[in-house]
Order: C-alpha cells, then sequence, then structure tokens
C-alpha cells in the first residue's frame, strides 16, 4: 500500500485542498442520524462522525487532508480506534475512499513510504506507528 503525501497530517494544510468537511457531514446525514461530530484539530489528524444505526453506533472518521475514511468503532477509548469493515456503507460516501479494517492493519514494514517528505518520515521514526491505521489516523502532536 502506497501511502500519499499528508498521510501523516503533517503537511502543510495550504499546500493541499482540505478534505470538504461539509460534504463529509451531510453524507454522514444521508446514512442515518448523527449522534456526534468532532472536528480535527492539533489532535486528531481526523473528523469523528457518530452515526445511530440499526445494529449500533458507528465512527466514520475522515482524514483531515486526504478524502480518505475509515469505520471505528465508538466509543473511542484512550485514542485507541478499533477498524471495522463496512463494505454496504461505502457507496454512501462518493468522493471518498473507505479504507477497509484489512487496509488499516497492514503493517508499516509492508507499507510504501516513498512519497512521504521528510518531516513525515522524521514523525514515523519519533511515534512509531505499527500499522498503517496508525500513519492514517493519529493523535500526535
Amino acid at each position: 500500500m502506497q501511502l500519499p503525501r499528508g498521510a501523516t497530517g503533517f503537511w502543510s494544510a495550504s499546500a493541499t485542498p482540505p478534505v470538504n468537511v461539509r460534504t463529509f457531514k451531510s453524507l454522514g446525514y444521508s446514512v442515518g442520524p448523527v449522534v456526534s461530530f468532532q472536528s480535527a484539530g492539533v489532535t486528531p489528524n481526523f473528523h469523528l462522525l457518530t452515526l445511530r444505526l440499526p445494529a449500533g453506533d458507528l465512527g466514520v472518521i475522515c482524514h483531515e487532508l486526504l478524502p480518505l475514511i475509515a469505520f471505528v468503532t465508538v466509543p473511542l477509548i484512550d485514542c485507541s480506534l478499533t477498524f471495522v469493515s463496512r463494505p454496504e456503507l461505502v457507496p454512501s460516501f462518493p468522493g471518498f475512499e473507505a479504507l477497509t479494517a484489512e487496509d488499516l492493519h497492514t503493517p508499516v514494514s509492508r507499507a510504501d513510504l516513498s512519497l512521504l517528505d521528510a518531516a513525515e518520515h522524521r514523525q514515523i521514526r519519533h511515534w512509531r506507528p505499527a500499522t498503517v491505521g496508525e500513519i492514517l489516523f493519529n493523535h500526535w502532536d
């Protein structure tokens, strides 16, 4: 799996168009009732939309800079993300690439980091993530 520049969130937001948060939120509302929304900030580097679905609450996270989403169990415990695959919901988020739990559990050693800049490589060395998911969706400061 090749990670694009900005994957860590440590890249100038002015260098790339930020993800359209309004679009992300409105797509979430089209799936089901929204329980809560938390914006990305210094940490975390992702937006969190919590949906109330018949099978229970589900988190949808969206990378702050890149049009990447993932599904997670909620509530989040100790800033830890538990990724789940929800292929039936992927068509509800056009314009966003939905990553599977399998994608996100890919070990960093098997990921192609060649497009990341020097600052991102420094952050990876510092924080030592074990998986692609820990690189893409993080609470690093």
